[in-house]
């Protein structure tokens, strides 16, 4: 796959992030997790996001979306333990 340049590729990765932002608020928030989400989305890369997203569905079963959260929150944990990153929110 040949990276691609310019205004147009960073809108259209800015668009992925968005639409992925999207599905985890809606599948996987409990209430209390929209800043962490928006966080991993800025900083981790899209085909992560989505192995992390994907991994949390066959995981989640039917399960609640409290367990969802906490499924998808331990991937994206893992993901950013692995590039030495912590996905946190500092004040």
């Amino acid at each position: 796959m040949v990276d691609r340049v310019g205004i147009e590729a960073f809108a259209d990765e800015q668009r992925l992030r968005e639409d992925l932002l999207r599905e985890m608020l809606s599948e996987f928030n409990e209430g209390r997790s929209k800043t962490y989400y928006s966080i991993a989305v800025t900083v981790l890369d899209i085909a992560e996001l989505r192995l992390a997203i994907e991994s949390s569905r066959q995981k989640a079963g039917a399960a609640d979306v409290r367990g969802r959260s906490k499924l998808l929150h331990a991937q994206l944990d893992a993901v950013a333990g692995a590039h030495g990153r912590r996905l946190a929110l500092r004040r």
